[in-house]
This record gives structure tokens, sequence and C-alpha cells, in this order.
């Protein structure tokens, strides 16, 4: 029995609908200490690292950071930054928000991103190759290369978009 071409049609577009619904981009969420199943569904299972929701994430995805410090989260200990974006081909960071809501208001509050470990070479952020939008973060510290080369330590490559970024050597404005 033939399927009549209608039907045909409907099942067609439904399909594709379906494809453009798993492929709608994630919203992760992160405080600075973590929360719940630390998953990053939602503010109540926040991770607990940008790094955390940086590994979670797919092209595409917004990541939201409550207000607050963050510091020396990355898990690789040759790697001279705190946080890393590589294999991404987009990606949105928006940080000062409240903490609650869908993503809720931004606070009063800032997402301060502060690299440790004075003795050894880190920057805040390294991204390389990944379309990023920066958005209401503010980095702080960071050291390069050299004796007493201080700075605010981001590494940049391919980036698209930096709004209401404020860099801070030492935590002087």
């Amino acid at each position: 029995m033939a399927i009549p071409s209608d039907i045909r049609l409907w099942l067609a577009a439904v399909a594709i609908g379906l494809a453009a619904s798993s492929a709608r981009a994630a919203e992760l969420y992160v405080t600075n200490t973590g929360a719940g199943l630390k998953d990053g569904s939602n503010w109540g299972n926040a991770f607990g690292t940008l790094q955390a929701a940086i590994d979670a994430a797919a092209a595409g995805d917004t990541i939201y950071l409550a207000a607050g410090h963050y510091v020396d989260e990355a898990s690789v200990t040759d790697e001279p930054a705190m946080a890393v974006v590589e294999g991404l081909s987009s990606l949105t960071i928006r940080g000062g928000y409240a903490g609650s809501g869908t993503p809720g208001a931004r606070g009063a509050g800032e997402s301060i991103i502060r690299p440790t470990g004075i003795s050894t070479k880190r920057r805040g952020l390294r991204v390389a190759g990944c379309a990023i939008e920066l958005d209401g973060l503010v980095f702080q510290g960071g050291y390069a290369t050299g004796a007493s080369i201080l700075g605010v330590g981001l590494s940049l490559s391919s980036v698209d978009t930096l709004n209401r970024l404020l860099p801070s050597s030492g935590g002087r404005r």
C-alpha cells in the first residue's frame, strides 16, 4: 500500500523539525562554587568552574556566569591558561548574572576571572579558532612570559565579538 504524497510531505516536515529542534543551542550556567548536580542545566545545578562549562559546550552554546571570583580552574598542569576554548566553531560567554532565572537579570556584582600562581605563566583565558563572544566579564591579573611582565592574561585568536569587557591589571582599574 502506497503512502499518499501529502502524508509523506507531512512526515518529512516533522523529521526536519525534530532535527532542527535537537540542534538548538544550549544554555549552560556557572557559579564559582557550583550547585546541585553541577551539570550546568540551570542555576540550581550550575557548574563550579568555567572550564567545566566550556568542556560541556557545543558550537553555538551560551555560558552564563554568576557574579563572583573565578580563580585557577585549569585542570591541565602544563596549560598556561586558567580556561581554554578550543575545538568549537562558536561560543558565547556572558557574565555578571544574579544567579536566578533563565538566565535572569544581571546583578550588581561582576564575574571576575583572575588567574593565580604568580611564579608561573598564567592567562585568564586562551581562545583559539573559535568565533567567541565575551560579554560582561572582568579580567584581572595574569602573568605573561618573562620576569615581572604582568597583565590581563588573555590569549585570543579568531575572536569575533568582545562586549562590556573590563581588562584590569593587578586588580586596578
